[in-house]
């Protein structure tokens, strides 16, 4: 998973949906710890990638 941080708005729906995958800093823009998504939590990344306002989330292939 990926994150474009000069689209990311850091309204944090992407941590509220799946917050053992993302953070949002203090500086406003989100954080991916660790770009492996674990298969009990794929459902959730695929909502927050497809939640996400800015479009600045990418699951990687």
């Amino acid at each position: 998973m990926t994150v474009d941080r000069e689209l990311c708005v850091g309204n944090g729906l992407c941590e509220s949906i799946a917050p053992t995958l993302f953070e949002v800093g203090h500086d406003g823009t989100v954080r991916i710890p660790n770009s492996d998504v674990p298969a009990e939590v794929a459902d959730a990344a695929r909502t927050a990638v497809d939640s996400c306002p800015s479009r600045a989330l990418r699951l990687a292939p």
